[in-house]
């Protein structure tokens, strides 16, 4: 009885090694609706709550940086911030976040804010477009434990 105890948790722990540990992790890309983020103090840290995870990542460039912190001037809220994200191994996160702005609806403090941020200007639909890909590096959480 206790050698079959034993090969049969051999078998299972080789079946259970298999199917889960030894897989090999695919990357994979996926969009997320944004409900609101916030910027650190540092400027440095943002944190982004998503329908379906949260993340903590870190901004590196400073126009980026300056975007969020001027949220007030651009008057923009989460609702028009698309984001892609392409999630490797370790939960490690490659985000895009894109912004778009109507020229037909901004000031021309806005316009020039968005000229010298290295936003660029498109036009369709007679009308002129700001857009810019914010791209920075993160991590993935949900409301209980880190994602594997």
């Amino acid at each position: 009885m206790k050698k079959l105890f034993i090969i049969f948790s051999l078998l299972s722990i080789a079946i259970f090694s298999y199917t889960g540990c030894t897989m090999p992790y695919k990357n994979y890309t996926f969009q997320e609706k944004i409900l609101s983020y916030y910027l650190d103090e540092d400027d440095e840290t943002l944190v982004i709550i998503g329908e379906k995870y949260h993340y903590i990542c870190t901004i590196d460039n400073e126009n980026d940086r300056a975007f969020f912190a001027a949220q007030a001037l651009l008057q923009y809220d989460a609702d028009g911030l698309g984001l892609d994200i392409l999630r490797q191994a370790n939960n490690d996160l490659s985000v895009s976040m894109h912004a778009t702005f109507t020229k037909s609806t901004l000031t021309s403090e806005q316009i020039a804010w968005l000229d010298t941020h290295m936003f660029n200007a498109s036009t369709y639909d007679d009308d002129t477009y700001y857009a810019r890909d914010l791209l920075f590096s993160g991590k993935a959480y949900t409301s209980k434990a880190e994602i594997n």
